[in-house]
């Protein structure tokens, strides 16, 4: 007789969402390159789900954009263009995006 032990990923709710990122400061490694460091600060919420952020690209180019929770999704939105991703809570502080239904290598940490 086999077993087969599976683990369903637990995203996050949009209220999840919304209690979390909003008003805190993310951080981690561009998930493009592998290497390139980022720092995001977001405003609080608005009462339509959405804000604002500033960003910190390799230590030195600043940027803003917007964010926004779209069907229990965080998104975000800038010169960029958008993308929407569904996120897993993989530690107190730390997260684990999901684009396309397809795990991301580089976490985010929360502060």
């Amino acid at each position: 007789m086999t077993t087969t032990t599976g683990f369903a990923q637990v995203f996050m709710t949009q209220e999840e969402l919304l209690a979390t990122i909003p008003g805190g400061q993310l951080s981690g490694v561009s998930n493009n390159d592998g290497k390139t460091p980022w720092i995001q600060a977001y405003s609080k919420a608005t009462s339509k789900k959405n804000g604002k952020l500033n960003g910190l690209w390799d230590g030195k180019d600043k940027y803003t954009g917007d964010w926004f929770v779209k069907d229990d999704q965080w998104c975000e939105k800038g010169n960029w263009g958008q993308k929407c991703w569904s996120v897993e809570r993989i530690g107190a502080n730390e997260f684990r995006i999901y684009e396309n239904g397809q795990p991301k290598k580089n976490t985010w940490k929360l502060k």
